[in-house]
């Protein structure tokens, strides 16, 4: 890939409506990405001690062949790491809450429906319904990061999970337009392009609102992707 694929990260095209795309439900397995030296599996709820969080990251076999396909990619001696991928149904909740009650606290005169509704904007509702299963319980969804030669994590601008507007994937975009970047944030809006390009070239998509989350063959990504899912919800 040449450096001009990295020169801007495009409008990334929203996800409302993403629970009606069609699903033609494919019977493809899980498969444990521990297992490839391509990688740097840190399965980041498990290290956090969130309730029902495994010591493992799965994902769809299609996306762990598409995972190597982009690290190929990558600069020599530069790896995935990846933090978090299937998620059981309780750890989802978990999250569901916890962010909830953080959002709680940063908006004191927010309505109940109207916090849900700002909590969705970073997890899912849990749901097992096979039409509309949570993102990340289709083994769909991965949320990662590079390193550097030195194991080094590449500066992003924001840690896993930041709830602010600056974990939006095009935030220095926007920013670099009104030509507000200093230095640092010039190196984060260079790291975030090489992260989306690798992945989007091989066929993810990304949520927009988190650098760190990419998605293939679920709904989000059909929706984005203009193209029916194929993913549905699937357990160990």
């Amino acid at each position: 890939m040449n450096n001009k694929e990295y020169l801007y990260i495009p409008d990334i095209k929203r996800i409302d409506g993403w629970k009606d795309i069609k699903i033609e439900i494919s019977s493809e397995k899980l498969v444990p990405l521990s297992q490839s030296s391509s990688f740097i599996v840190k399965p980041m709820y498990y290290l956090n001690g969130i309730q029902g969080a495994i010591n493992e990251c799965y994902v769809r076999e299609s996306i762990a062949h598409m995972l190597e396909q982009a690290s190929l990619k990558l600069p020599i001696g530069y790896k995935f790491i990846i933090w978090d991928t299937w998620r059981p149904v309780e750890v989802q909740q978990s999250l569901f809450n916890d962010f909830k009650k953080v959002l709680t606290s940063k908006h004191p005169n927010t309505n109940e429906e109207e916090l849900i509704t700002l909590t969705q904007k970073y997890v899912a509702l849990p749901s097992t319904d096979v039409l509309k299963p949570s993102p990340h319980l289709t083994g769909g969804s991965v949320d990662l990061s590079i390193v550097d030669e030195k194991g080094k994590l590449l500066n992003m601008g924001t840690d896993f999970d930041d709830l602010s507007n600056k974990a939006s994937t095009r935030y220095y975009e926007v920013r670099q337009s009104d030509n507000k970047l200093n230095s640092f944030e010039k190196e984060c809006l260079h790291n975030r392009r090489l992260l989306y390009h690798t992945l989007t070239s091989v066929g993810f998509t990304n949520y927009h609102e988190e650098w760190w989350h990419y998605d293939f063959g679920n709904q989000l990504w059909g929706k984005v992707s203009n193209n029916n899912a194929i993913y549905s919800s699937i357990y160990i």
